[in-house]
């Protein structure tokens, strides 16, 4: 009886044994979309001591991966925001709901540059006969859309591809995509400013309400002052028709411009954080006067440098002002140095309260490489700010890099905290 209930344990072990390998099989062939294609990682492009060579084995390593995303994109997700890559799903839920094909719009820049010539053809044949803006916006009445989101992703998308390949449907597209943005008021009829959101089939504006009773509020980096995409569009439409689109945009332009250049003189430099859309001034959080280089600020002093340097460097006002808002930043105390490790973080500022946070948010890494693009561009008229800048990016970017470099993924958390000890010095977490 023994030996009998010996075997059967055995068997039973072996079972289960075989039971786990075949799920670890099912689970890595069926549910992972890669197929084990390119899991062989930073070991891929081993071996190589000419440059050259190495630099051609990982282009072709990102663009094998480039292609195997599309494929699985196109199989299981044509058309669709985006994909679920574990399920294999389109994403249809939240803020994507209503932004159709949004993936595929975003990357076709991407697929141009790395020179995919099928799948830039099979995007571009979407664009042209699915692609219809005022089915996909104005038919979803229960999900608002972020203004913002319509211009970095759908607008970027449409105008970069435009800028590399010249095909005249792009253009017809982002024209039509200004024409939705102005029939649903995404743009403020006093200011010119961006609104926040945006619920498309009702004309509805929403507005980020941080403050009690004021509904029109919108981030710093969201109000569209000198945004890129906008500035070139200004430049590409074409008023022979009679609509008047492209004067008005660039009108509202000017507005907004008039009115935050007004606001930098008023406050030496220093934005605040959130800004009252139909008024065109700043506005407090409910704790007080919040400054911020966090998401919700930084890429108005990125749009600074980008939109200088897209005008030829011709409007040198744009890179003082951008110069004042960093430097005024630094002076209220919003870079700061811990004593125990050296490294320099950056944190939120409620001036109103003399309050400080302790959290970085991963957005803040960004700045690295703003602050190394603005201090080359100050190089030629202000070699004293360009050595501050440089070294505020070198000294973000390691702090950045120790944080990812700390974590078992490599990988950057969405935010992480200063620990400070009773004496003031501190370590990250």
């Amino acid at each position: 009886g023994a030996r009998v209930r010996r075997m059967a344990a055995t068997t039973m072990v072996t079972l289960l044994a075989l039971l786990l390998i075949a799920l670890l099989i099912w689970r890595l062939y069926f549910i992972t979309p890669t197929k084990l294609a390119f899991h062989s990682g930073p070991q891929y492009c081993t071996g190589f001591k000419d440059k050259e060579r190495l630099t051609a084995c990982r282009r072709s390593f990102v663009r094998n991966m480039t292609v195997e995303a599309f494929a699985v994109y196109r199989e299981y997700a044509w058309g669709s925001p985006a994909v679920k890559p574990v399920s294999r799903q389109p994403a249809q839920y939240g803020s994507f709901a209503p932004l159709t094909g949004l993936t595929l719009v975003d990357s076709m820049s991407t697929l141009w540059t790395m020179g995919l010539s099928e799948q830039w053809r099979q995007g571009l044949q979407w664009i042209t006969e699915e692609l219809n803006f005022s089915s996909s916006f104005f038919d979803d009445d229960q999900n608002s859309i972020s203004s913002r989101a319509i211009i970095d992703d759908y607008l970027g998308g449409l105008l970069s591809a435009y800028a590399l390949s010249g095909e005249a449907v792009l253009l017809n597209r982002f024209t039509e995509l200004l024409m939705m943005m102005e029939t649903v008021g995404a743009f403020d009829p006093f200011s010119g400013m961006l609104v926040s959101q945006i619920t498309p089939r009702r004309g509805e504006v929403q507005n980020q309400s941080v403050i009690e009773n004021l509904d029109r509020i919108n981030s710093l980096s969201g109000i569209g002052f000198q945004q890129p995409e906008l500035l070139y569009l200004a430049k590409l439409i074409d008023d022979d028709d009679g609509d008047g689109s492209g004067h008005r945009l660039n009108s509202r332009l000017a507005a907004v411009k008039e009115l935050m250049i007004y606001a930098g003189i008023l406050y030496d430099g220093l934005y605040f954080s959130t800004v009252d859309v139909t008024k065109g001034s700043f506005q407090p959080k409910t704790e007080g006067r919040v400054v911020s280089l966090f998401e919700q600020s930084n890429q108005f002093h990125y749009n600074l440098l980008r939109s200088y340097i897209q005008g030829g460097r011709r409007e040198a006002s744009l890179l003082e002002m951008y110069r004042k808002a960093i430097e005024a930043c630094f002076h209220v105390g919003l870079f700061n140095r811990m004593e125990l490790n050296g490294l320099m973080y950056v944190r939120e500022a409620d001036l109103s309260a003399e309050r400080y946070s302790r959290s970085m948010d991963e957005s803040a890494c960004q700045l690295g490489a703003i602050l190394a693009i603005g201090s080359r561009e100050l190089q030629a008229v202000n070699t004293t700010a360009a050595k501050l800048h440089m070294q505020l990016a070198v000294n973000i970017t390691e702090t950045c890099y120790q944080t990812a470099n700390g974590t078992l993924t490599k990988l950057l958390p969405d935010s992480f905290r200063m620990n400070y000890t009773s004496l003031g010095r501190g370590s990250i977490s």
